[in-house]
């Protein structure tokens, strides 16, 4: 079979019709959204078939309850991720397969962004490379499936990246009006952007030509834009006492360790991030640069350089680093996800430029299927092996229990369930999964957890509150609401396995219209 780097058929023997495909250069946008489709489609099955429940910790039951009601802000973080939750459930069904589309598709349209960021600097076969590469980085894969603010980061950067960088270059103003909204969308997925943000601004500022167009019509139409996208939420800051950032400074305030380390810890963990997509690079260059040549590459990408490639790929990690050792604040491998896909393109512009080389992409595509086959394969095998170990991930019953709680109330009460309330992780679970669709209540400081909701409509409409078996509190919370408790027992069952029942309270308030001896 001929490589896709000598023009001839891919099928030898058939028509001359097919042989367009050997072409990259031709076959660029079929190659290409071949490729994100492939990715999406993999990395969803991972995401689904590898656990069966989102993170323990409820970061996506979170999100998603918070996209029952769209807000300007929310408790912790500004509005993106809730939004794409509240937008992507109002089409799909409440599933885990649909919840892991959701997490890969988000990470399609960043691989999607990342191909039109890279297409301002290389030509079409060395950004079929560069996405391939892209796509191996664990904040593209498994890492992004957990969906919150900081994988929602990870389609919006390279998209306001691109278009900056398309309005530096073209002065076009309808690509400014899109880059200013994307960098607005980047600070409303998380306040993290701003180093992206900063790495934007430097990039303009150390190269001359873009320096005078940002101090243009074109940069005045950047940040216009950018200002006016953030009133809503600016708005939403103020009056609510600047919750995200009070949140922030309580969960990253704390660590007893050195400040610099940390630092240079992430750094250092944002530089190994890409190592599996630079071996995808090396592969496609193998027969030009050897491994010394490559390496020496590799050195070289970290010398400092006012070329705006380097500072795209640096800046946001050096300035990351620099937050956290001057704010002291504790800073997370998660919150760098897209940080991978800028190095890469960095490595693949300075392999282009070695000796004008030309990539092989059969290797690069050789390696993509070896990865996507043992991910496909791996999903159910890690499932077990965490099963053996009693993942509460996958052996708690959240699902069991949304079901049991939904007939419960119908039971019981005889209507739809409207509202559930409880432990976030729990009730949240609950309010994804139980067929009623029911609304979600904290029921910890609900004034500034949901401020959407009624304080008193769990007392006014009824509704459930799902406690731990053992939650003596959570249980005496419902009662003071005038609810009755009744215990259930539920067991998790999937693969063929069914694991240890768990036992819970469902504390059941039935609604005010109805008389107190309704509940049986």
């Amino acid at each position: 079979m001929a490589s896709f780097t000598d023009g001839a058929s891919l099928f030898p023997g058939q028509s001359a019709q097919y042989r367009w495909l050997a072409r990259p250069e031709t076959a660029f946008p079929f190659l290409l959204v071949t490729l994100l489709v492939l990715h999406a489609a993999v990395w969803a099955w991972f995401g689904a078939a590898s656990r069966s429940n989102f993170d323990y910790g409820g970061d996506m039951v979170e999100t998603y309850a918070w996209g029952q009601a769209w807000q300007a802000g929310y408790f912790k973080h500004p509005p993106l991720s809730a939004w794409y939750t509240g937008a992507w459930f109002a089409i799909f069904p409440r599933t885990d397969l649909s919840y892991a589309w959701l997490a890969s598709v988000n990470t399609a349209v960043g691989l999607a962004g990342f191909a039109l960021l890279c297409r301002e600097f290389l030509d079409r076969r060395w950004t079929l490379a560069c996405v391939a590469a892209a796509a191996l980085t664990p904040g593209l894969t498994a890492m992004a499936l957990r969906f919150n603010a900081n994988a929602v980061l990870v389609s919006v950067w390279p998209l306001a990246m691109a278009f900056f960088v398309r309005a530096m270059n073209r002065g076009l103003t309808r690509d400014a009006i899109a880059a200013g909204l994307l960098c607005g969308l980047a600070m409303l997925g998380k306040y993290f952007s701003a180093m992206m943000l900063g790495a934007l601004l430097l990039s303009a500022l150390l190269n001359a030509p873009w320096r005078a167009r940002l101090f243009s019509r074109t940069g005045f139409c950047i940040a216009a834009v950018f200002a006016i996208s953030l009133i809503p939420h600016g708005w939403w800051l103020v009056s609510h006492q600047f919750e995200p950032i009070r949140y922030a400074r309580e969960a990253t305030g704390f660590s007893n360790d050195s400040a610099s380390i940390r630092g240079l810890q992430f750094a250092g963990r944002m530089l190994l991030f890409p190592a599996l997509g630079l071996l995808l690079l090396w592969l496609t260059v193998r027969p030009q640069i050897r491994l010394g040549r490559f390496t020496t590459v590799l050195y070289k990408c970290l010398h400092p350089s006012p070329d705006p490639i380097w500072v795209l790929a640096i800046a946001p990690i050096v300035l990351s680093a620099l937050m956290t050792a001057i704010t002291a604040a504790r800073i997370s491998t998660l919150w760098g996800l897209p940080m991978g896909m800028g190095l890469v393109l960095l490595v693949g512009s300075r392999l282009h430029a070695a000796d004008s080389t030309k990539p092989r992409l059969r290797p690069a595509g050789l390696l993509l299927a070896v990865t996507w086959i043992i991910t496909v394969i791996a999903a159910p095998v890690y499932w077990h092996a965490s099963a053996d170990r009693g993942d509460p991930m996958l052996t708690e019953p959240r699902l069991e229990l949304a079901r049991a709680v939904d007939e419960l109330w119908t039971e019981k009460v005889g209507t739809q369930l409207p509202w559930v309330s409880g432990p976030m992780q729990l009730a949240a679970s609950v309010s994804f999964y139980a067929a009623s669709r029911p609304g979600y209540i904290s029921s910890y400081q609900p004034e500034r957890r949901t401020p959407w909701v009624d304080a008193d409509s769990i007392k006014r409409d009824g509704g459930a509150i799902v406690c731990p078996g053992a939650d003596s509190g959570c249980i005496a919370g419902g009662k003071s609401l005038g609810g009755k408790p009744y215990d259930l027992t539920v067991s998790k069952s999937a693969w063929g396995r069914t694991f240890e029942p768990v036992s819970y309270s469902v504390v059941i308030v039935a609604p005010a219209a109805r008389s107190p001896g309704a509940q049986q």
